[in-house]
């Protein structure tokens, strides 16, 4: 097993003007409401290249809803989740589940709304370069990986690492078949419509730093500051994501690249 020390490094996000110390809109949604385009933004992050849509527009560009968003799978259906907060984007999580599909995923035990949302909902910032958990939702999820290894299910970097694995701040070299064989991780919050859930695939969560696979969460050092959980560019890579500044609700969908 090939190891590589890890660090975290920021991006730029875009935030709600309401965050704004002087009430002004990114410069981004100044240029597209001063161009006549809806007040909403588009992002689609990847490993190379991606998407920037200024003005998006779901009648248009996509829309509906199918109860299940993101983590590829190639549907153009947008799901709708109110934002918690007009400080910051946000989402009301219910659970966080761990499973080979959405049908047989276990939520993680002993982890409720407040733990999840802390004191304005699940922040969504592109900004953060990681997910950022909360200490007690890091414990519980890596537990759960780690219970596969006893159960025989063989996770390079999680399983016999010798103290150089994922959770030792490690990044591993690993191939397509050895990132199969982990779970996906389901991430349940409330939409416009009813539940949501966003799927976080294990070829998105181990994310690809050169010949390595880097874990995409840490446990969070700031739970005083916010106390839930932050869901950083690691999970919105690979999907769609959008900024409706007038309805201030948040879209998820497939990547249309």
């Amino acid at each position: 097993m090939i190891v590589v020390k890890v660090g975290i490094a920021g991006v730029l996000g875009i935030a709600p003007p309401f965050s704004s110390e002087w009430s002004a809109p990114s410069p981004l949604l100044a240029l597209a409401t001063a161009n006549g385009l809806e007040p909403s933004i588009a992002i689609c992050l990847r490993a190379a290249g991606g998407l920037l849509v200024l003005g998006y527009d779901e009648h248009v560009d996509g829309g509906g809803g199918s109860g299940v968003a993101g983590g590829g799978g190639g549907s153009d259906r947008v799901e709708w989740l109110p934002s918690q907060s007009q400080r910051h984007w946000s989402v009301a999580l219910v659970s966080i589940a761990v499973g080979r599909s959405a049908a047989s995923a276990t939520a993680l035990p002993g982890i409720d709304a407040a733990i999840l949302n802390g004191h304005e909902g699940a922040l969504v910032d592109s900004g953060t370069t990681l997910v950022m958990l909360p200490s007690t939702i890091y414990s519980a999820l890596r537990s759960a990986l780690e219970a596969a290894c006893s159960r025989g299910v063989a996770l390079l970097g999680v399983c016999g690492t010798g103290g150089r694995g994922f959770f030792d701040g490690f990044c591993v070299a690993m191939d397509a078949a050895a990132v199969a064989q982990y779970p996906s991780l389901y991430f349940t919050a409330q939409g416009e419509d009813g539940a949501v859930q966003l799927e976080w695939p294990p070829s998105q969560y181990l994310y690809v730093r050169g010949a390595y696979r880097c874990l995409g969460f840490r446990s969070a050092s700031n739970e005083a500051v916010h106390g839930g959980v932050v869901l950083g560019a690691s999970f919105l890579t690979e999907r769609l994501f959008i900024m409706d500044y007038s309805n201030l609700r948040l879209g998820f969908g497939s990547c249309p690249l």
